[in-house]
């Protein structure tokens, strides 16, 4: 293997092959010798893609009453009996279409609280804007007051939004914000995107934001 100087005082590479350019680079690397190389006339490594995980609805956290269509980022509900889905990651912020009026739950929740046999005496663990009568509610804030009127039923575009900081969780219908979200949001809670179904039919897509 010869590298002869070139006129310019780099090493002529041009004799030897990419593995021959690569031995000599890391032999000089090695030995710490410092030489003007030209630039490597091996071709550049592909660039792999990073793949973005995308948000969809989960199917082994989704009750047989709920079937998921549309690659998983539509939750249809068209059985008689309660329903609970979880999104597939966990997230900060994300938006439904979804019809005002419709009986059902937006929100977010803890993995760890999960459970679809819920008591029906209890308030449900989690952060929801409930669509039914445009109400927000969590255990330790369970209003009944009315943020949006629920009538007509319009389809909307609603997004939830956990501010970590902030330890609170904000709503709004289609972009614009409501005036009352919920607090005491724990700051080390991992928070999953959460629809859960009343008896009646509904359905609700997840849209990116």
């Amino acid at each position: 293997m010869a590298a002869p100087l070139d006129g310019d005082d780099t090493l002529n590479l041009s004799g030897l092959s990419s593995t021959d350019e690569d031995v000599l680079r890391e032999m000089l690397d090695y030995l710490q010798i410092e030489w003007p190389l030209p630039a490597s006339s091996a071709p550049p490594a592909p660039r792999v893609p990073i793949e973005t995980p995308q948000l969809q609805w989960d199917p082994h956290h989704c009750t047989e009453t709920i079937t998921l269509e549309d690659d998983y980022m539509v939750a249809n509900k068209a059985v008689r009996g309660d329903g609970e889905v979880l999104a597939s990651m966990p997230a900060t912020s994300f938006g439904v279409l979804v019809r005002l009026g419709s009986d059902v739950e937006v929100g977010f929740m803890p993995l760890h609280k999960v459970a679809f046999a819920q008591d029906s005496r209890k308030t449900p663990p989690g952060w929801f804007f409930r669509c039914s009568n445009g109400t927000v509610r969590s255990q330790t804030e369970p209003r009944n007051i009315p943020v949006v009127s629920s009538k007509p039923m319009n389809l909307i575009f609603l997004q939830v939004t956990w501010h970590k900081d902030q330890e609170r969780i904000s709503f709004a219908i289609d972009g614009v914000a409501l005036s009352a979200g919920l607090h005491n949001v724990p700051k080390d809670a991992t928070l999953y995107p959460c629809l859960r179904f009343a008896s009646s039919w509904a359905t609700v897509k997840l849209l990116p934001v």
